[in-house]
């Protein structure tokens, strides 16, 4: 679709930019932070002998470091078409981080930029709405020292892009996971609804909105 750049914020060790064919030609920046990045480089190096040309590597940490001036030293350009995807990073940060991240999005990306990113419902997160086993593994994630501390309300998600400059595609969680991904192969499984996805565009009449909650 003409993507020039993949921007994976939270790589972790994510393996997309080594097995998905065609994605060598484009640049492709794996953000975590730093002591995982350098584990993820050491490794990456160990089984494929070196980092393929068209990865790059960024430390950050997304609650104290500014996230546009580290990835224009990486290399970043903005204006160009690219793809974000964001996963199981924004329930460990601030509010003002989330805002932050997706502020870098809206106003440096090119158009057409997409971004995918997953959320913690808000309910989970304060204890107003999760069942026995839901807090069972928000209890489980604070004993391991990353609690739980963003959510959003399902109901609104769609308020909640648009306020950000960004207009929704899609949203899903587990029941459409099961019926696209687990039907079609005639699996049977119970899919906890934790983390929901969201597909959503970047909107460029809206970067003026962006730029005044600063």
């Amino acid at each position: 679709e003409g993507v020039q750049q993949v921007v994976i914020l939270g790589a972790g060790f994510d393996s997309r930019a080594y097995r998905i064919d065609g994605i060598e030609r484009v640049r492709v920046f794996e953000v975590d932070l730093p002591g995982l990045v350098q584990a993820k480089q050491s490794r990456v190096e160990k089984v494929l002998g070196a980092v393929p040309s068209h990865v790059i590597y960024v430390g950050i940490d997304f609650d104290q470091d500014d996230l546009e001036e580290t990835m224009e030293r990486a290399g970043y350009r903005r204006g160009t078409k690219t793809l974000f995807i964001w996963e199981s990073v924004t329930q460990y940060i601030t509010a003002e981080a989330v805002d932050a991240t997706l502020r870098f999005v809206t106003e440096t990306a090119g158009k057409g930029s997409k971004i995918v990113f997953t959320y913690v419902r808000l309910g989970m997160v304060d204890g107003s709405d999760s069942s026995e086993l839901e807090r069972q593994m928000a209890s489980m994630v604070a004993r391991l020292g990353s609690p739980w501390i963003f959510g959003i309300d399902p109901a609104e998600i769609e308020q909640f892009v648009t306020d950000r400059g960004l207009a929704l595609i899609e949203e899903a969680g587990a029941a459409e996971y099961k019926e696209r991904y687990l039907a079609p192969l005639g699996r049977e499984m119970e899919v906890i609804d934790v983390e929901r996805a969201v597909l959503a565009r970047v909107d460029g009449s809206v970067g003026g909105r962006a730029e005044k909650r600063r």
